[in-house]
């Protein structure tokens, strides 16, 4: 076979030379642009933004199936579990115990008294209300039948305080002070707690 294709190359020259290595060139050898006589197609390109859009649709995905995954595997057996009643009710602050209202006070009240201060010889005047709080059963009862009594001494009171101590707020408490001890030194039932000036007036 070499023998041959050596005696072709010297009867034809140059050109059967390149007929012959020609034909000895195995297929698909040579510049690889052709197979078999035929032209391979080219791929055809993706576009950017179709690559971009298949991405964010797969990223979505995926999300979208862990989301499920943890949703149907984790937080749903939770809440599907049972409630302890008793730990809820142990974490449940008891409400407070109301404390039981005192009860109403007692009062009397005397009516307004208009006395001259001393040593005003009439030209100054004191305009006095006032309110007793008092303690003890059948207090406001003795209070009532006393109340003429209780207003002399108010009026003895206060006409024999001067000017200077019916506005002195200090001397004022001594007033105080002072009508509250006469007035439980006459009272047998109960006692006065306190004593309230509902008007003090000096003119």
């Amino acid at each position: 076979m070499a023998g041959e294709a050596a005696e072709i190359r010297e009867k034809a020259g140059p050109q059967g030379e390149a007929a012959v290595n020609d034909q000895e060139q195995p297929a698909g050898e040579g510049t690889g642009k052709k197979k078999f006589g035929l032209k391979l197609p080219s791929l055809p390109k993706i576009p950017t933004a179709v690559a971009k859009i298949a991405v964010l649709v797969l990223v979505i995905a995926v999300t979208a199936v862990i989301s499920f995954v943890v949703i149907t595997k984790v937080l749903a057996p939770r809440l599907n579990a049972p409630v302890d009643e008793e730990l809820i009710a142990g974490e449940v602050a008891p409400e407070p115990e109301t404390a039981p209202s005192p009860p109403p006070s007692l009062i009397h009240s005397v009516d307004e008294i208009i006395v001259n201060p001393a040593g005003t010889s009439g030209r100054r005047f004191l305009k006095v209300g006032v309110t007793f709080e008092l303690e003890g059963e059948g207090v406001v009862e003795e209070m009532a039948a006393r109340n003429p009594q209780i207003r002399d001494l108010l009026i003895r009171e206060f006409s024999s305080r001067g000017l200077e101590e019916a506005v002195d707020p200090v001397l004022r408490e001594e007033i105080r002070e002072s009508i509250l001890i006469k007035v439980n030194e006459i009272l047998v039932n109960g006692k006065a707690l306190n004593l309230y000036f509902t008007d003090y007036i000096v003119q």
